[in-house]
Parts: structure tokens; sequence; C-alpha cells
């Protein structure tokens, strides 16, 4: 449990520049990028570089992860003696914003890193020096960030400012979907296991084989996820516009 949070947190940092990357390609088709979303741009950059280099040694640090998964995160060996101070869940934002992780207590990644007896001296060294390099660099990132929203925010027009009302309409709309049905996923999670679910995993076909679940139950939840693919694309083309918009900033 401890290290789903702290490589939640990592994890969550790669997505969000995955999806940066995604989003920048996109507005580099179609418009010419403002000098903060430039700024912006080679810090991502920069940022996805530093775990890239060492890949070889954070993925040890992941497999630690997935062997605690697998056994439901029963932390009871030496090497996990990690602690988060005062610390509660870690609430993700739904777009994975790395700034936009709230923890009521401080992570500190480094004394996890050198708790890992799998580890030589030396590779705690360079992970920790990765994560240093890391923070700086997000410290920047989101001044920057900080910086293009407030740009963006004062330069809304009435058309911007509807498409934004809309997101916040589906996005609720979203959340309220699974929220209906949240007693029945609990069902759906519990039998999720890491040998289940896999690169190909298909859910749909996974709850229509769920023994635990009722036929009505699965038609409720088959119904949510087309409920959410629509809304979802709906989002999608918002946030395209909305992101060229942001990129000329």
């Amino acid at each position: 449990m401890i290290r789903k949070k702290f490589l939640s947190m990592i994890l969550a940092g790669a997505l969000t520049i995955s999806a940066m990357g995604s989003i920048a390609a996109y507005a580099g088709e179609t418009s010419a990028k403002g000098e903060l979303s430039k700024q912006i741009e080679t810090l991502e950059s920069k940022y996805e570089d530093i775990f890239n280099i060492h890949t070889d040694l954070w993925d040890k640090v992941y497999t630690v992860y997935e062997e605690d998964e697998k056994d439901d995160f029963d932390v009871n060996s030496a090497e996990i003696e990690y602690d988060i101070l005062n610390s509660e869940d870690c609430d993700l934002d739904p777009e994975y914003t790395f700034s936009d992780i709230d923890c009521s207590g401080d992570i500190d990644e480094i004394t996890f890193i050198n708790s890992l007896d799998r580890l030589t001296v030396e590779e705690k060294e360079i992970l920790t020096a990765d994560l240093k390099q890391a923070d700086e660099i997000n410290k920047q990132m989101n001044d920057l960030y900080e910086q293009r929203e407030r740009a963006y925010k004062a330069s809304m027009t009435d058309e911007d400012k509807k498409s934004s009302e809309e997101m916040d309409k589906l996005n609720e709309q979203y959340i309220d979907l699974f929220d209906k049905t949240a007693e029945i996923w609990e069902k759906v999670y519990a039998a999720e296991t890491q040998d289940v679910v896999g690169e190909n995993f298909d859910e749909r076909e996974f709850i229509k084989k769920l023994d635990i679940l009722t036929d009505s139950e699965k038609e409720t939840l088959i119904s949510t996820l087309e409920q959410a693919d629509d809304i979802g694309k709906q989002l999608e083309n918002l946030y395209e516009k909305q992101q060229e918009a942001i990129n000329k900033i």
C-alpha cells in the first residue's frame, strides 16, 4: 500500500508527461506555439529524459511495486519500511495533473529509494540525483503552467468560457455515472487481479463473465461504460480545442 502511493506519484508524473506530449503533437499540427508553451515543452522533454536515461534502475523500483501488488500490498519485510508522515491516501486528479496530486502528508521519495535493499549504494545515488533534478524541473514547469493558465483566463473569449462550462458539466456527469454504481463496481475491482488485467484487457467482456454479478448488474455496468465513452469523446473534442488555444500562449 505504501509503495502504491509512492509509485502512483511517479507514474502519475509519467502519465502527465506522456499526455502532454500527445497534446503538444496535436497542437503543433494545428497552431504555432506561444513563448510560454515553448518553454514548457522544453522542460517537459528534460523531465522525461531524466527517467529515460536510467530506465533499467527505475524498472527495479517498479518491480518492487508490482511484487507488492501481487502480495496485495502486504508490507512486512524490512526493505519496505518506508514511512509516509501523517499521510492519507493521495487524491489524483482525473486528468493526472502532477501538480494536482494532493496528499495530507509529505512523501519522502529519497528515503524510500534508500530503503530498497536490492539497489546498490551507487544506484541509490543515481536515482536520488534523478529525483532531485526532476523536482527542480517540476517546480519550474508548475510556475510556467500557472503563468500560462492566468494568461489564458485573461484572454478567454465568450466561446472559450462556454466550452469550459460545458467541460465542467460533462466532468460532473462522468463522475456521477460511476458514483451511482459504486457498489457494483467494488465487486468488479475486487475481481480485477493483476493476472487478469493486462494490455489487451476488455472490461466489458470481463464484466459479462463475472459470476458475482447478476444479469441486471452486468447490463447496468456495460451501459455505464457506453455512456462514459460518449462523454469521454465529447470531453476530448472540447479539450483539444481548449488546448490549442492554450498552446498559443
